[in-house]
């Protein structure tokens, strides 16, 4: 009988150990190009970042650029005006410099023709002679007077006219000396604008060139994250994929038990309707789950025990952790799960996986059937078979399957009963 229900529990494991590896193999490979995939993606992303960035300071370089351009062609606007002004003014001192030049000429003629006629009708002599010939000594006196006078006028206007045709001229050789200075400036101007327009034409074609490999880059780390999205919805179908294997074997492995157990109540049944009373008590015990011993194991327990309470346990998967939780129904910690579950079977275990490391008896791995308790430091799950085991795993996974059952150091397999 114990042999039969062991054949039957290893044909049900077997069923997802042999397709479990293969899952495990491809969903290690997985992970191991999402890491990679995510490393790529990252770096990737650094590097958007750092190209971002120095274009956004060639863009701040254009746009000083542009402001040092509209600067220069507002200067050499500016002085086109002040050369073109100045052009004005020289042409209008050229014509003032015209009518000093004539007004200077024509006092020059006229006091050449007092003194030409003074001279050709007696010099001195003939002034002399005008001022003698006064009829008094009041007429005698205007008319010495009138003779400084006219001196006088002729020599302070011909000074006068001097003066005004060199300042004129003087103005005017400022205003070609100004002009010349203004028409180098604009020319330094133009140049300094050509050169600010060369080099905005080279910060342009390259920040273009940053706008395509943004692009580039974009583009691959959108293919990663893709890729990446693929990968791990891959990862979660084989997941759930040996979740599945692993519930189905359970389930078979908790039928077979089942039927085992049905088989051997029969059997006992057949037998005590050849005993006494006592036998008929004896029936009873092995028809019911063991009740616990103080310390946490059972010597009595039916042999069936191990399929019963796997199927109890994976009726619970999918349900949340809790931590300190002892229901499952509503919430559990790994312990709370453990002793919950052996609980129904008559087994008394104690709320930490610490102390259900010391319950029942220590087997070997290669000895493990559906049923044993796997102890981890810290933490214990249910082993169902097929290299997997089910346990309140963490508040992000809840209660759940995890394949293989040695995912993690262990430090002892308990079995009860």
């Amino acid at each position: 009988m114990k042999k039969s229900i062991i054949s039957l529990i290893l044909t049900a494991a077997m069923t997802v150990s042999l397709t479990v590896p293969v899952m495990a193999d491809r969903e290690s490979d997985l992970q191991a190009a999402v890491a990679a995939n995510n490393s790529a993606l990252a770096a990737t992303r650094d590097t958007i970042d750092q190209k971002t960035e120095e274009q956004n300071a060639l863009k701040n370089e254009i746009a000083e650029l542009d402001s040092q351009l509209v600067t220069v062609m507002s200067n050499i606007d500016v002085l086109k005006n002040d050369i073109s002004s100045t052009e004005e003014q020289i042409v209008q001192k050229t014509e003032d410099l015209k009518v000093a030049q004539s007004d200077q000429d024509e006092q020059y003629a006229a006091m050449g023709v007092r003194i030409q006629y003074i001279y050709e009708n007696g010099g001195n002599a003939s002034w002399l002679t005008y001022i003698f010939q006064a009829e008094d000594l009041s007429d005698f006196l205007n008319r010495a007077d009138y003779t400084r006078q006219l001196e006088d006028y002729d020599r302070e206007m011909l000074t006068n006219f001097m003066a005004t045709v060199a300042e004129v001229k003087d103005i005017k050789q400022n205003l070609e000396l100004n002009k010349a200075m203004l028409e180098e400036e604009e020319v330094s101007l133009e140049e300094q604008q050509a050169q600010l327009n060369t080099l905005l034409e080279e910060k342009k074609v390259a920040s273009a060139n940053y706008d395509q490999e943004i692009a580039s880059l974009q583009s691959e780390a959108s293919a990663l994250s893709s890729k990446i999205a693929e990968q791990n919805a891959e990862i979660r179908r084989i997941q759930e994929e040996k979740a599945e294997a692993a519930r189905r074997a359970a389930e078979e492995a908790a039928k077979a038990a089942e039927a085992a157990a049905a088989q051997q109540a029969a059997a006992q049944q057949n037998t005590a309707s050849n005993n006494d009373n006592g036998g008929q008590s004896s029936q009873q015990e092995s028809s019911q789950p063991a009740q616990s011993s103080s310390s946490g194991s059972s010597s009595s327990a039916p042999s069936a025990v191990g399929g019963g309470v796997v199927g109890y346990a994976c009726q619970f998967v999918g349900n949340p952790y809790v931590w300190g939780g002892s229901d499952p129904h509503t919430g559990a910690a790994c312990s709370g799960f453990v002793a919950y579950v052996f609980g129904a079977y008559g087994y008394d275990l104690p709320h930490s996986s610490g102390a259900i490391a010391g319950c029942g008896r220590g087997v070997y791995y290669s000895d493990i059937p559906p049923g044993d308790i796997i102890c981890y430091p810290g933490h214990v799950a249910i082993y169902v078979g097929g290299d997997t085991v089910v346990h309140a795993a963490s508040e992000s996974q809840g209660i759940c399957y995890t394949s293989p059952a040695i995912y993690r150091s262990y430090t002892t397999i308990r079995r009860l009963g």
